[in-house]
C-alpha cells in the first residue's frame, strides 16, 4: 500500500540490544530516500541518547497485552541489532504476530533463522547490509510476505511455555556440563 514500510525495535534500550545502531540505520535509510519509518518501543539507559526525528519515533514502554500486541500488527519488520546473543523472547513474540525479524547474526538469531524462523540476518554492526535488505524489502513485497508467512509457520506449533521450557533445559544442560567439567 502507500504507507511507509514500518520498521520497529522493541526491547530494553541498552547497548547489548544494539539500540545505538538505530539512529545510524535511520540516517542511512533517509539518505537512500526510502519511504520507511522506525518506531522504538522500550525504555532504558540509552533513552536519552535517542532523538526522535521524522524517521525515528520513540514510544516508550508499551504494556504487552493492551498496547504491544496492537502495535505489532502495524509493524512490517522487527529490528533486532543485538550485539549479544541473549535469548530474547521478542524474536518469538514478533514472529508469532507474523512479523519477520531483521537483526545482527548472533548465538540466538542465527540458529532461529536456520531452523525456519522468518526473517533475515546481517553481520554484526553492518548497517549498510541491513539497509540493503530493507531497500530490497521495500521494492519487493513478496520478500516481506514470504518471510511473514515463514514466521507464522515456524511459530504455529510452538507455545511460549515450550520455548521457555527449552531454554531452561539448555541452561540446565550447560550447568551440568560445567559441573561435570570442573569435577575432573
Amino acid at each position: 500500500d502507500s504507507r511507509p514500510l514500518h520498521l520497529a525495535f522493541s526491547g530494553r534500550l541498552i547497548p547489548m540490544k544494539g539500540v545505538q545502531y538505530l539512529p545510524l540505520l535511520a540516517e542511512e535509510l533517509h539518505r537512500r530516500s526510502l519511504d520507511v519509518k522506525i518506531s522504538v518501543a522500550g525504555t532504558g539507559p540509552l533513552s536519552e541518547s535517542l532523538k526522535a526525528s521524522d524517521h525515528l519515533s520513540l514510544l516508550g514502554h508499551l504494556d504487552f497485552d493492551t498496547e504491544w500486541k496492537n502495535f505489532a500488527t502495524s509493524v512490517d519488520v522487527m529490528l533486532f541489532p543485538h550485539v549479544q546473543g541473549d535469548s530474547s523472547s521478542t524474536y518469538y513474540e514478533a514472529m508469532g504476530m507474523g512479523v519477520p525479524v531483521l537483526g545482527f547474526a548472533n548465538d540466538t538469531l542465527s540458529p532461529l533463522l536456520r531452523h525456519g524462523g522468518g526473517g533475515w540476518e546481517v553481520r554484526q554492526g553492518d548497517i549498510r547490509a541491513m539497509a540493503d535488505l530493507i531497500e530490497a524489502i521495500s521494492r519487493d513485497e513478496n520478500l516481506l510476505r514470504d518471510q511473514s508467512s515463514q514466521a507464522l509457520q515456524y511459530m504455529a506449533p510452538l507455545s511460549m511455555e515450550s520455548i521457555f521450557d527449552e531454554r531452561v533445559r539448555d541452561f540446565i544442560e550447560k550447568a551440568a556440563q560445567k559441573a561435570h567439567g570442573s569435577a575432573r
